[in-house]
């Protein structure tokens, strides 16, 4: 398999989201030569403007060889440090852990054989990390299994396991360690089209336990197409799964337009509890769902241009858009933000103990809601109240293209945005080739 044709795959995902066997090798080899990074700021030496306020950019690193890599996700370890998941040079999942500064600790590729990624990771109670994505098993295809590797803190491999829940498409992974210590896991299929219900993609969600061991596995979805992004465990102990959908049948209710948000409640046993269809007559799609200290829960997703059905505004090709449901999938309380450029399809949030969220997106805008463009996208971060009003906001990267991926809070203030870039000027200190990985630490000063 060539590397551009996956790197074209992995592009297309990146700007358009909307349109077994076990081993116990603790002996992986770490990669060599390591990758490029720059030297990164001196955290003593932030913020960089002593006068600044608000949302302030402390600390940036890029990593990368000479071929495109991808930070897919983050996660932060007890000492400080944190671990990051992806793709390096164009087509092999790596992992790579860094200290509170984001200097390189340890670095390694992973997978059985062929292309493959590692599209999120999470600690575990134990101590230890849990990641997943998508490999290839088998080298003559392009068919891909589901994959997932357990690390402990130096990233050795307690266990690392595959899949055949499907042909996995190579779009974003999302796993979660629910209370009693399984592990679900949510993507997307090309299904069997000779079985019956069978749609053009289909979602799998699949539950495991601390071992690996396949619990259970369902697909969820219509005739048309169905899209997973992600997916939380909810307050009641089932599950919410939150993706796109173009679907009006099978187990999607209804579809208001070209394509709606489709989020989907599911119990421990993986049978379909409600769902629902959130958009409008044009084109949206889910990102991300994250649980609110008041118990109800924030949906991230794009809309593209058209103010109708559940959407109140539009600004302009594609927005940002924020709603709030409860637990029975209700909406509560909505907002879209952008410019009349596209913002969205790529969307990370947190909730601050004080109520207050910190997000991330990319944009090209620079109108409206949208104060400053760096080049072709930026990393888009914003500060909002409870009610969903913009409190501040920066846009950091350089003339090139920079994509948000995943974000950690660090504490109530300070918090990291993994994601990938092209540029090498600006907010970028340099780049060494196609995309880096691209990781910041922003701070929210009085």
């Amino acid at each position: 398999m060539k590397k551009t044709k996956f790197f074209k795959v992995v592009w297309i995902l990146m700007v358009s989201i909307s349109f077994v066997s076990c081993s116990n090798d603790n002996d992986s080899m770490v990669i060599e030569p390591p990758m490029e990074s720059t030297p990164p700021k001196d955290d003593n030496d932030a913020p960089i403007n002593s006068d600044a306020v608000g949302l302030t950019l402390i600390l940036e690193q890029n990593f990368g060889s000479t071929s495109g890599d991808f930070g897919n996700g983050v996660v932060s370890t007890p000492d400080g440090g944190f671990i990051f998941s992806g793709i390096q040079s164009d087509e092999n999942a790596f992992l790579m852990a860094t200290n509170s500064e984001l200097n390189i600790s340890w670095e390694k590729e992973v997978g059985v054989s062929g292309i493959g990624s590692l599209e999120n990771i999470v600690a575990s109670e134990d101590g230890n990390f849990i990641a997943a994505g998508f490999t290839q098993t088998d080298t003559s295809g392009f068919d891909f299994d589901l994959y997932v590797i357990k690390i402990d803190a130096m990233g050795n491999i307690i266990w690392e396991q595959t899949y055949g829940v499907g042909s996995i498409l190579d779009t974003s992974i999302d796993l979660i360690e629910t209370s009693d210590g399984n592990i679900v896991l949510v993507g997307s299929i090309q299904p069997d089209l000779s079985e019956d219900g069978a749609g053009i993609n289909d979602i799998s969600v699949t539950m495991i336990n601390e071992d690996g061991v396949l619990i259970w596995n369902n697909t969820y979805g219509g005739s048309a197409s169905d899209v997973a992004i992600s997916l939380i465990e909810g307050n009641d102990g089932n599950f919410l799964v939150v993706g796109t959908t173009t679907s009006a049948d099978g187990d999607v209710s209804s579809n208001k337009g070209d394509g709606d948000v489709w989020i989907l409640q599911i119990d421990d046993t993986g049978q379909l509890l409600n769902q629902k269809t959130f958009g409008s007559s044009g084109r949206n799609g889910g990102t991300s769902i994250t649980a609110l200290q008041n118990g109800n829960y924030i949906v991230t997703a794009s809309n593209n241009n058209i103010a109708d059905g559940d959407l109140t505004s539009n600004n302009g090709s594609d927005d940002l858009w924020i709603f709030t449901i409860d637990g029975s999938l209700n909406l509560l309380d909505q907002a879209s933000f952008g410019g009349s450029g596209s913002e969205g399809f790529r969307s990370a949030l947190l909730e601050a103990p004080n109520g207050n969220f910190f997000l991330t997106t990319s944009s090209n805008s620079s109108d409206t809601d949208v104060l400053e463009n760096m080049g072709e996208n930026d990393f888009w971060v914003l500060k909002l109240s409870p009610s969903l009003e913009i409190l501040d906001q920066v846009s950091l990267g350089g003339t090139n293209s920079d994509f948000a991926s995943k974000m950690v809070l660090l504490n109530a203030d300070r918090f990291l945005i993994v994601g990938n870039s092209s540029s090498s000027d600006g907010d970028v200190g340099e780049n060494n080739g196609s995309f880096d990985i691209w990781a910041v630490i922003i701070e929210d000063l009085p």
